[in-house]
């Protein structure tokens, strides 16, 4: 018995190294280290702000004084800036890697753990490595989106077992939520819908006592542990008030008052023949005739339904779905009975095979992974002023200059100190955020609907540099103003200055 045990062990072993190194390897091939967005440049730069001086919830990065500022990513900005202060931009990336590994390996873990089979789970949780790596920039929310994972988890483990232990993590999730991305916080309480929809339900509509109703092929059964349920839920509301944003309560109510679902595109609503694998799993929920629970199709439904609204929901209903739909698959492969998959998962995780296996991925995947990324050029100067930039920084007080930039390139402009017009920070430059009464976004905007209002936006706001791309509508317009001069170009960018007051 004794060496049977420690056989199972070296066993075990064997499996989880087998898995790490090869989820690893494929995640180091899939993540892009190149061109950091531009989320990714003011995250660094708020990170460095933030350990150095605190959180006084004013802004320091703007031109136009007095903006306030909710850090609502403060705790990811400190998490990514301490990479980028040992490893540069390759710290950056490494980062992104971790957060994606602790994404991976979760959805690893959590399919072993509801439908008891390592295949299965080590099959869905690389083909999430080559779904997901789209999404892995350096922003919060990939860390959020483990920790809105590892929720359902622990409700469905609540509801299951009635543990007092997972009233306790569940709070603890929502506490780091609030924290890493308190714009995505109101999503962890409408993950919790689903089981208090359906416990609500059957309470309603279930007269005769009887175990389960059926919709179709929908069924609806009493929720266990709904109190424990609850009581996670309302301990878990409190937690937004132990974070210095002070936005987690209002925030989706702000941004909806405004155009941000217009003009940006995370806030934009889903175009679904853009996104085949959205399709798939709408198609396969319709087509599905087996009996489904209600909190399980509620689950899926309201996630499809979320994403449609907002394309910022994807990777939540992507991570998520996943989840629910090996579920679905695992259900019904018990129910054959096929002993199909435990016979590869036993030859896959035999030792040798094992072995052999991560010998190929190691000679295949790593050599092209980390090794052809390091040297890679993190910055896109297609994209992004870098020769400007650093003409600006030595040839103008750059630190006291007024410079129009456009959206997409002021995260870059603001990494590199220089007073910004307007950046990523969407929240900032709405009047329903600033406290200044400002609507700068649409002013922005407002530069591009109606081109010859640049004269009273740069009045309004005492500009007196325009930094544009060349292939820029607004660029053409300038140029042909004999109060602005070009004083700077290069192949993608041209720095104008207004001499009308010379």
């Amino acid at each position: 018995m004794i060496n049977q045990g420690g056989d199972e062990v070296k066993k075990h072993k064997i499996t989880i190294i087998s898995i790490l190194i090869i989820i690893f390897l494929c995640i180091c091939y899939t993540v892009k280290t190149y061109d950091i967005n531009t989320d990714g440049f003011y995250l660094i730069r708020l990170g460095k702000y933030i350990l150095n001086h605190g959180i006084d919830l004013k802004d320091h990065f703007s031109f136009i004084s007095g903006l306030s500022y909710t850090y609502p990513h403060w705790l990811y900005s400190v998490y990514v800036y301490l990479f980028y202060s040992k490893l540069g931009f390759f710290g950056v990336y490494l980062s992104n890697i971790i957060s994606f590994i602790v994404l991976v390996l979760s959805i690893y873990v959590v399919n072993v753990k509801i439908n008891k089979n390592k295949l299965v789970a080590l099959l869905i949780s690389i083909f999430s490595v080559f779904i997901l790596s789209k999404y892995i920039v350096a922003r919060g929310q990939v860390l959020s989106i483990v920790l809105l994972f590892w929720e359902v988890y622990f409700i469905i483990k609540l509801i299951e077992t009635g543990k007092k232990k997972y009233v306790f993590f569940l709070p603890i999730a929502s506490l780091l939520i609030a924290n890493i991305h308190g714009t995505i916080w109101p999503m962890f309480f409408i993950l919790f819908l689903p089981f208090i929809g359906e416990h609500l339900l059957y309470i309603i509509f279930n007269k005769k006592k009887k175990k389960e109703l059926k919709i179709g092929n929908i069924t609806i059964e009493k929720v266990d542990n709904i109190k424990l349920v609850l009581i996670a839920f309302g301990i878990s509301l409190l937690m937004g008030l132990l974070t210095p944003s002070r936005i987690c309560y209002t925030y989706v109510f702000k941004i909806m008052l405004g155009d941000s679902q217009k003009y940006i595109g995370e806030h934009s609503t889903l175009q679904p023949i853009k996104e085949p694998l959205f399709l798939f799993l709408v198609t396969l929920l319709m087509l599905y005739k087996e009996k489904i629970k209600a909190r399980d199709f509620f689950m899926i439904f309201g996630l499809i339904i979320l994403s449609l609204i907002s394309v910022k929901y994807l990777l939540i209903l992507y991570t998520i779905g996943i989840l629910y739909i090996s579920k679905l698959f695992m259900e019904q492969l018990n129910k054959l009975g096929d002993k199909t998959f435990l016979i590869l998962e036993n030859i896959l995780f035999n030792k040798k095979i094992a072995t052999s296996l991560l010998i190929i991925f190691i000679g295949l995947i790593g050599l092209f992974g980390i090794k052809k990324n390091y040297n890679e050029k993190y910055i896109n100067g297609k994209k992004y002023p870098v020769s400007a930039v650093k003409y600006i920084k030595k040839n103008l007080d750059y630190k006291n200059i007024r410079m129009y930039n456009d959206y997409d390139i002021g995260g870059y402009i603001l990494f590199n100190d220089i007073p910004v017009f307007i950046d990523p920070r969407c929240d900032l430059y709405f009047k329903e955020f600033n406290n200044k009464n400002l609507d700068i976004f649409d002013d922005s905007i407002m530069l591009y609907k109606k081109l010859d209002s640049y004269k009273s936006i740069f009045k309004k706001y005492n500009i007196d540099h325009v930094l544009l791309k060349k292939n820029d509508k607004l660029f053409y317009v300038i140029s042909a103003d004999s109060n602005y001069e070009i004083i700077y170009k290069d192949k993608y960018f041209v720095l104008f200055k207004d001499i009308s007051s010379q």
